[in-house]
C-alpha cells in the first residue's frame, strides 16, 4: 500500500521543516488542457465544467525569482491548476469564449457535447494573479484571462 508509506514518511518529518505551500507565480503560462469534468458546486448545486491544466513554458512576465522560489519549472509541471465554466443559461457566454478564443476551435453548426472532448490535449496561455484564501493567510494562483497560443505571435 504505498499511500500508507507516504503517509508514515509525512509523519516522520520534523515539524519545523513543514511550510505553507507557494503558488505558482503570477504572469502568463502555456497551459495543455489535461481533461474535463462535470460537477456541481457544493453550495448552490450549480453544474459546471472543470478543465484541468498541466502548466509549462513561464513567459516573459513571470518573475525568474519568485519561479525558483516556487520550486522551478520542474514543479510546475506537477503543479494543478484548473477553471471552471458554469452550466447556466446566463454564464454559457463565458464557456463560448473559451472555446472559440483561447482555444481556437471552429464551433460552428456544433454543439458543446461535440466539442468539449476535443479540449484534450489543446494549448492556450493563462495570466495567472494570485487571491487571498478566506483564512486571510494563505495565497493561491487563480487564472485570471486566457488567450489563444496565436497571441505570442502578434506581440513582437
Amino acid at each position: 500500500m504505498p499511500g500508507v508509506a507516504n503517509f508514515k514518511d509525512l509523519l516522520t518529518k520534523p515539524i519545523e521543516e513543514t511550510e505553507r505551500p507557494k503558488p505558482i507565480p503570477p504572469g502568463t503560462y502555456i497551459v495543455t488542457t489535461k481533461d474535463h469534468a462535470f460537477d456541481v458546486s457544493s453550495k448552490k448545486q450549480t453544474p459546471y465544467v472543470q478543465f484541468n491544466y498541466i502548466v509549462s513554458e513561464p513567459q516573459d512576465d513571470v518573475d525568474e525569482d519568485l519561479l525558483e522560489v516556487f520550486g522551478g519549472t520542474e514543479k510546475l509541471m506537477v503543479k494543478a491548476l484548473n477553471t471552471k465554466f458554469y452550466l447556466t443559461g446566463d454564464a454559457m457566454f463565458m464557456l463560448k469564449e473559451y472555446l472559440e478564443e483561447a482555444l481556437e476551435i471552429s464551433t460552428g453548426g456544433r454543439n458543446y457535447d461535440e466539442v468539449l472532448p476535443e479540449t484534450t490535449g489543446m494549448r492556450c496561455l493563462v495570466h495567472i494573479t494570485h487571491a487571498m484564501a478566506q483564512d486571510g493567510k494563505t495565497p493561491y494562483a487563480q487564472i485570471e484571462s486566457f488567450a489563444p497560443l496565436s497571441a505570442l505571435e502578434t506581440d513582437d
